[in-house]
């Protein structure tokens, strides 16, 4: 996100700790009060909606459809992210030769791949309409973890680093990842190894030259190339 922030050596450094806290305190926040209300972890997790629920009993009613609204927001948020970043890496990976060039276009000032763009959110919207919203997020959350412990292998594997960034922040990210995604459905784990695997062999084996004339910097800093 760095190409998007003015002076981003000076502001993201302040900013992502400051981001992290004040999630974070909301995730405390929430999960705390929802168990104090549910009494126990079982019950809350056999909840169909355990936002909806405690607001409709204190309130009579009143304001569910605040949460109903606030939770398509931000659903609909991590979609936005999620398919941005993907035609990103797309494009990028459109300039490496790994997928077609025309993943690679941009239109007018938009620096994110068109193309890519709705590539990714026609695939978001069939796979939401043909398979189970619980086997999607399973996928989705392998799929991240998995990301965010490669991201910390190759952050460890870094000779320059700040202070407050040593090795051993890398190490408990990676183990935080691993054991997260190990916990989850081993069928979704299964499934989306075959994904990540079947993607390798086709980019092993189905490469094309590199675009000479592809733009640079489609994905911004930090981001997946």
């Amino acid at each position: 996100m760095g190409f998007r922030v003015r002076e981003p050596d000076r502001l993201i450094p302040r900013v992502l700790p400051a981001a992290v806290l004040v999630t974070l305190g909301l995730y405390i926040l929430v999960g705390q009060s929802l168990l104090a209300w549910f009494s126990e972890a079982g019950a809350l997790a056999q909840s169909p909606a355990p936002l909806r629920e405690p607001v409709a009993v204190v309130g009579l009613g009143i304001g569910t459809g605040a949460v109903a609204v606030a939770a398509a927001a931000a659903a609909l948020s991590g979609v936005w992210v999620l398919v941005e970043g993907t035609a990103r890496t797309a494009g990028a990976m459109a300039g490496d030769g790994d997928l077609p060039r025309l993943f690679g276009r941009t239109g007018g000032s938009r620096q994110v791949p068109w193309p890519a763009a709705a590539a990714a959110g026609a695939a978001v919207v069939v796979l939401v309409l043909t398979a189970e919203l619980v086997t999607l997020l399973a996928l989705a959350c392998f799929g991240l973890l998995l990301h965010a412990a490669i991201t910390n292998l190759c952050g460890y594997a870094l000779d320059q680093r700040r202070w407050f960034t040593p090795r051993a922040v890398n190490l408990a990210g990676l183990a935080g990842a691993l054991v997260t995604a190990l916990s989850l459905p081993p069928f979704a784990i299964l499934l989306m190894l075959i994904v990540l695997l079947s993607g390798l062999v086709v980019r092993l084996t189905v490469r094309r030259p590199k675009d000479p004339g592809a733009p640079a910097g489609l994905s911004g800093p930090g981001e997946p190339q």
